[in-house]
């Protein structure tokens, strides 16, 4: 069950102003007459968000005891995705997984959800790394979720499924502090292309100095998403010309170097790649609808 930090987004705090601004940024999305339940769960977690800033040491009492009830296989999920060290790393994962197989399958059955639950609350989580666990505990074959919602569940294993956007392993060598923070951006940018496409080009927009890990499954990702707002990254023209080196005769590597050429505003210097397959191709007619002088670049293309 979530807390009434996490339902309001913020962190535990004793600011009213806070408090009331996370609750009124809330509001919108869990209108009483369209979806009551979501509406019932934020107006408590707000009255429950008031209630311990004025008084916080019951809130650090009910943790208190929280903790000392809670299993110690939970305790044990929580240190690995707390740790610094171990949170992306598929071997820390399989030795806590060794260590729930020394329970009877009881006490594992009792746990599979309780689990889920930790995971689907755990800010920076490596979904490659979570697959392990819902494989051993069937999270995708069960049903009986144990009062979870479960439009969050299903969310959750279909990112799951997904997988991770990059390798998080990249990150490892870098302070925490940038991993957190680039974790956080190309999750959110995903979603983003994936449920809210209108928004894209808004969310690329965005002004910060984004870290861009070395893996090549996102550099291709970075690609197709820029590319499908019509915006340019000079950073990406290297990733596309390595990308068609690797693939000479792949059509995609093709169209996103000449899209990112022209998106970074180098126009007419990209038809040599395009003219040269000798079919008009979804290529050509990119340059015709970017390019300027469309009508000599129609020209040039009719040859072919």
């Amino acid at each position: 069950m979530k807390t009434c930090w996490q339902i309001l987004e913020i962190e535990s705090t004793t600011q009213i102003d806070i408090i009331r601004q996370a609750y009124l940024a809330r509001l919108p999305l869990c209108h009483p007459e369209t979806d009551p339940q979501g509406f019932k769960a934020l107006r408590q977690a707000y009255e429950e968000a008031l209630r311990l800033a004025v008084n916080p040491v019951e809130e650090a009492d009910d943790e208190e005891k929280d903790a000392a009830a809670e299993h110690e296989i939970l305790r044990a999920f929580r240190t690995l995705l707390d740790s610094e060290s171990d949170r992306f790393q598929p071997s820390a994962w399989q030795k806590f997984i060794q260590q729930l197989n020394t329970w009877n399958m009881e006490d594992v059955d009792q746990l599979r959800w309780p689990l889920c639950a930790i995971a689907i609350e755990a800010r920076y989580l490596s979904l490659n790394c979570a697959s392990l666990l819902a494989e051993r505990l069937n999270w995708h074959s069960f049903n009986d979720s144990e009062g979870m919602d479960e439009e969050e569940r299903e969310a959750f294993l279909e990112a799951i499924q997904a997988g991770d956007c990059f390798d998080f392993l990249s990150l490892l060598e870098y302070p925490v502090a940038l991993q957190n923070q680039t974790v956080e951006y190309y999750f959110a940018l995903e979603r983003c292309c994936r449920y809210h496409p209108d928004y894209v080009t808004a969310f690329l927009a965005m002004e910060g100095p984004w870290f861009i890990p070395d893996d090549a499954k996102l550099h291709r990702k970075l690609l197709r998403w820029y590319s499908s707002v019509q915006t340019g990254m000079a950073e990406l023209i290297p990733v596309a010309k390595q990308w068609q080196m690797e693939e000479p005769e792949s059509e995609d590597a093709r169209y996103y170097l000449c899209a990112q050429r022209l998106y970074c505003g180098e126009g007419k210097a990209c038809l040599p790649i395009s003219a040269r397959t000798g079919k008009v191709t979804h290529l050509h007619k990119l340059i015709i609808c970017c390019c300027s002088g469309a009508r000599v670049i129609a020209r040039i293309i009719s040859r072919y």
